[in-house]
Order: C-alpha cells, then structure tokens, then sequence
C-alpha cells in the first residue's frame, strides 16, 4: 500500500508536469493559474501528512495497543480460569503489571516524540 505522503508528492508531480507542458503548449493563462493553486495545495498536503505520519507515528501506536489489547485478553482469561482467590490474586497482579509496564511505554512514546512543522 503507497503511503498517503508518497501519493501527494506524485499528484505534485503529475502537477508540475501539467505546468511544464502548459507553458511549452502555450495553454491559457487561466488554466496555468488553477495548475499553480494545485501544486501549492498539494505540496501543503504532502507535508501535513508527513507531519502527521513522522509525529504521531500511527502505526507504531497501533501495534502497541495491539499487543497491550491481545496481553489484557490473555490476563482476563487467566482471570476467568482461576479456581481460587489466590490465583485470582495472582491475575491481579500481572493486572497490574501490565498495566505499569504499558504506562512506562505510553510515556517513552510521549518523551520520544517529534512533531515536525
């Protein structure tokens, strides 16, 4: 799957291109204007998405929430499973662990990150 900044720049592209065979065909000034106001807003959009992908890093995230949702189920049905207080004292606490172990992450994360303007 092409990355949504990768596709921007190609529309920029495409765009200047556009604009190159506008002057050399001698097209309308008018037209040219529209091509100009497309470049510009995509090249914006190009960098907005970058922005967007190089801050806030969605997919690594995704894939800390996955593994955090996945370690939660396996918890709960430790949980579930357990015969005694005891042991249900026990599900608790790697509860708990868990827990602190996916704040520690979540806060590196915060630490780490860059947002680029």
């Amino acid at each position: 799957m092409l990355e949504a900044s990768l596709i921007a720049v190609l529309g920029l592209v495409a765009v200047h291109l556009g604009v190159v065979l506008g002057v050399v065909g001698d097209i309308e000034e008018d037209r040219l204007v529209i091509l100009h106001v497309a470049a510009i807003w995509l090249a914006l959009l190009a960098l907005a998405v970058r922005t967007v992908e190089e801050g806030l890093q969605p997919q690594r995230e995704i894939e800390r929430y996955r593994a955090y949702g996945m370690a939660l189920e396996d918890v709960q049905a430790e949980f579930s499973a357990a015969g005694s207080p005891v042991e249900r004292i026990e599900a608790m606490r790697s509860l708990e662990r868990l827990s602190f172990v996916e704040m520690v992450n979540f806060l590196k994360a915060n630490h780490e990150a860059r947002f680029v303007m």
